[in-house]
């Protein structure tokens, strides 16, 4: 409700920018073309989320359910361990029910072998970022010059 214009939502609306000040789109075909184009994303990144992700789908107007591997392994009391079996299983049981529904499964990918392994696990909306490549290329530079 909060992403989305009424009658759709309750989001708060000052359109004076969003409409060119007047000059452009009106407010109400404004709203409206923000209500068909803004992209709705919810995060799994708690082991309670995980236990919801049912709930998560059917809720209208979410595009993408996004799994976070490394807060969800925080939050399983497993920090970091983001292969341990315990988190493999509650991303494997999210991927099963976002995949059977009409959502988008989301993921973060640091390496194109992760981003590989979760389209073939039925993610259609994959994030990465420039901050890993730089630290996997930096230390690769440092531990071949023996720092």
């Amino acid at each position: 409700a909060a992403a989305k214009y009424g009658p759709r939502g309750i989001r708060g609306l000052a359109g004076g920018r969003a409409t060119d000040w007047g000059v452009g789109t009106s407010i109400g075909d404004y709203t409206a073309i923000a209500n068909d184009q803004t992209m709705v994303i919810v995060h799994i990144e708690t082991a309670t989320a995980v236990s919801q992700v049912e709930a998560f789908v059917e809720v209208d107007g979410v595009d993408v359910v996004f799994l976070g591997p490394t807060d969800l392994s925080h939050s399983l009391g497993l920090p970091g361990q983001t292969t341990h079996p315990d988190v493999v299983e509650a991303m494997d049981h999210v991927a099963a029910v976002v995949t059977a529904s009409d959502k988008a499964l989301g993921i973060y990918a640091g390496s194109a072998a992760f981003a590989r392994e979760w389209e073939g696990k039925g993610a259609r909306y994959i994030a990465t970022g420039l901050d890993g490549f730089v630290m996997r290329g930096a230390s690769d530079y440092l531990t071949g010059v023996g720092r």
